[in-house]
């Protein structure tokens, strides 16, 4: 299953990223003491094993021990450490157990500075007593959205509420269509004022960066009062984010200049920066960061992805502000856009997400398939593969969601 979804949604450092990729391509070999008879052959390790059991073991991928191992070394450090990877963020881990389990890591010289960081991290999203978890619950049941009753609506129509920001989004295009198309204001009906929206493609920062710089022009041509909707998806999405999440400025309408203003200066550093972990470890950005993730995945039937890591990192450069003073929880909530539309100030922004569904049955079997035929030179076999992979891509569903601060929605589920 792929998601594309833009996440004002954990992460760590490039190192644990790079962990993963390391760990797809080779097996994942353990640290073995150093012995003291110089002429034992396994004296020496390459250094690249000192890396494999601080961040394979963080990810949850330790390689098991085989049996003749395990009888033949029961004096060996254990391969584990009692926890599976980002899994353990959906159990109660003791804070105070945490610093001898980092401990028994073996640090590379390159990070071990970042060792008491990486701690911290391990302690705000553990679920034990005195965790951020704790602190983000407890914030959570107190607020107002809580008591809120959801609901779930059947149909092709608007909403109530998105027929209403449409009347108000019309009244006020009126002279602005009247002005943008060189006519008497008394001359345009509000009626026959066209839907019109700006829909932007995906593409990471390339997609943010075009987006932002056409919105810009858009707003100085006067064609951006003319316009209904906007939508995006991926990086285009970014873009959209954070225009309406009021950074940098929520005392005023939502600018585009500003927008790109704040996207100039908080991409001037990549997420992989140190500085990332100390937004990530450190009050107040490490609440403000983490409270998605960590929600989402103590969930129920919750778990955290890699899509979930990547778009922490995004929303530690994106969404908080330069200057920390002015970091303000609202900035994330998609809902609380609805500040800059419920008049009709704004367009409404839609933000969509693709969901390729495979059914459990046929996934495994369509990666051998693909496999297979990535290696094989035999023209008849490779196009006898070639129509059995079409045959399982028949069995799966592309789905669109979409996002707004009104709804959640759709359109093969109604």
């Amino acid at each position: 299953m792929t998601w594309i979804i833009w996440a004002p949604l954990f992460s760590a450092s490039a190192v644990f990223i790079a962990a993963v990729t390391a760990a797809e391509s080779r097996p994942i070999r353990h640290h073995i003491p150093q012995s003291a008879n110089p002429k034992d052959e396994n004296a020496s390790q390459p250094a690249e094993d000192e890396w494999a059991k601080p961040l394979t073991s963080f990810f949850g991928l330790d390689e098991p021990a085989e049996e003749g191992d395990r009888r033949s070394d029961s004096n060996a450090p254990s391969a584990g450490l009692g926890w599976k990877g980002l899994n353990f963020i959906r159990e109660s881990l003791s804070v105070d157990s945490i610093p001898s389990l980092t401990a028994s890591w073996i640090w590379p010289e390159s990070i071990a500075n970042m060792q008491a960081q990486i701690q911290a991290l391990i302690v705000a999203i553990g679920r034990g007593p005195g965790s951020l978890y704790e602190q983000i619950i407890e914030e959570t049941s107190k607020s107002p959205e809580a008591s809120w009753d959801a609901h779930v609506r059947l149909g092709d129509d608007l909403c109530v509420a998105e027929r209403a920001f449409l009347r108000e989004r019309k009244r006020r295009m009126r002279h602005t269509f009247a002005e943008f198309i060189g006519v008497n204001e008394k001359e345009v009906k509000e009626e026959d004022i066209p839907i019109i929206a700006i829909a932007a493609s995906g593409g990471g920062y390339r997609a943010m960066t075009n987006t932002t710089g056409s919105l810009v022009g858009a707003k100085e041509s006067g064609l951006l009062d003319c316009i209904a909707y906007m939508a995006g998806i991926s990086g285009s999405c970014w873009a959209l984010g954070v225009l309406y999440s009021g950074l940098p400025s929520i005392a005023s309408l939502p600018d585009p200049q500003l927008a790109a203003e704040h996207i100039k200066d908080r991409v001037s550093k990549t997420f992989f920066d140190t500085v990332t972990m100390e937004l990530l470890t450190t009050a107040p950005t490490h609440k403000y960061l983490l409270s998605g993730l960590l929600l989402k995945a103590t969930a129920p039937l919750g778990s955290v992805s890699l899509t979930d890591i990547y778009g922490t990192l995004i929303s530690s450069r994106l969404f908080v502000p330069s200057d920390i003073s002015k970091l303000d929880p609202d900035n994330l909530s998609l809902h609380k856009f609805r500040r800059f539309i419920d008049d009709g100030s704004m367009p409404l922004p839609i933000f969509t997400a693709i969901q390729h569904e495979i059914p459990h049955d046929a996934e495994k079997h369509l990666a051998e398939v693909q496999e297979q035929r990535d290696y094989l030179v035999d023209e008849t076999r490779y196009k006898m593969l070639k129509r059995e992979e079409e045959d399982i891509e028949r069995k799966t569903r592309w789905l669109w969601y979409e996002f707004t601060p009104y709804e959640v929605g759709c359109d093969e589920l109604g």
